[in-house]
């Protein structure tokens, strides 16, 4: 597992933000570069970016269960892989 590669592959999630546009708030299509590296042979993905893509402690939304965004979750299948909590900043890949 080439894990520079990996980190080069990861996906773009299509998202969307509420911003002023002309005066007016509304919904806007973003996309979302995840906030990853590679450190002692893992790749690492941030859950402190703020963009939402991973969160341990949840959301009322979501009966405060870890989060990690199902684009991520469908890329690590892909490659035989899933992630796990590195810590609560941050999740890791880790093979099958």
């Amino acid at each position: 597992m080439n894990l520079q590669n990996m980190l080069k592959e990861l996906p773009v999630i299509q998202s969307e933000d509420y911003v002023k546009v002309d005066g007016e708030y509304q919904w806007v299509p973003i996309q979302i570069k995840p906030e990853a590296w590679v450190n002692d042979g893992q790749l690492h993905v941030s859950g402190e970016s703020g963009d939402g893509l991973v969160d341990y402690y949840g959301h009322e939304f979501n009966d405060y269960d870890s989060y990690i965004h199902p684009d991520l979750e469908a890329w690590a299948e892909k490659h035989g892989c899933f992630w796990e909590w590195n810590n609560p900043g941050s999740i890791c890949l880790a093979e099958a």
